[in-house]
């Protein structure tokens, strides 16, 4: 039997590889989903200190690890004068 969250992974990756927006606006989309989701099971503060923890992690592998084939001004590309405040 296929784990359940690896399904839900399978499925989101399949949708989001199908559509035509960019990368960007996909990550933006799938974040907000993630914190709207779990704030309604774990409260607004809890998923925001999910969110920033697995954040830390993240870098915290990016900055251990050989860099080499990542961009480091990844974040540069992101224009947030556009973006609404909600």
């Amino acid at each position: 039997m296929t784990d359940p969250l690896d399904l839900l992974y399978e499925e989101l990756s399949e949708r989001v590889s199908e559509d035509p927006i960019s990368a960007t606006a996909k990550a933006i989309v799938l974040i907000r989903v993630a914190i709207e989701s779990s704030a309604k099971e774990l409260g607004l503060p809890r998923s925001l200190f999910l969110v920033t923890s697995m954040l830390a992690t993240t870098l915290d592998i990016m900055a251990s690890e050989d860099t080499s084939c990542v961009d480091e001004n990844f974040l540069k590309e992101v224009d947030v004068s556009d973006l609404t405040p909600n």
